[in-house]
């Protein structure tokens, strides 16, 4: 069994300063990302969900097809099937896959990385942003 890591503070910190690097990432960033993540979770659901994107942002290449990319998500997903059930950690990183899988389906291939890499930092800035509430005393589901 295949134990995941989880990216770190530092780690999500310099992602959540980046933008999108593309005009379809950008679209993504404003307007559907925002629906996607309608209230602020627990930090650590952001941190699996980010770690999930991130590995499979890191494994893609040029040119790869659907069936390449459900090869990198369904290897995610076998990862995360393994983890403790009922952590936010276990949340976020099936909810990852779930989306990403989604999205893979919803987009042509040649748009899947723009799509990851936008919502990676989309997911970082919610860590940064729910990080800071719960520094502050709040607790967060």
């Amino acid at each position: 069994m295949t134990t995941p890591t989880w990216l770190s503070e530092t780690d999500l910190a310099r992602i959540s300063a980046q933008n999108p690097s593309t005009d379809w990432g950008r679209q993504l960033f404003r307007d559907v990302w925002p629906q996607r993540f309608p209230t602020v979770l627990a930090s650590d659901t952001y941190r699996a969900y980010a770690s999930v994107l991130s590995r499979i942002h890191t494994s893609m290449r040029k040119g790869m097809t659907l069936a390449e990319i459900e090869v990198l998500i369904d290897r995610e997903d076998r990862i995360y099937r393994n983890l403790q059930p009922g952590t936010v950690f276990t949340g976020g990183a099936g909810l990852a896959v779930t989306n990403a899988l989604q999205n893979a389906h919803s987009v042509h291939a040649s748009l899947f990385a723009d799509t990851l890499e936008s919502e990676l930092i989309y997911a970082a800035r919610m860590y940064m942003t729910a990080r800071g509430m719960e520094g502050g005393g709040r607790k967060l589901a």
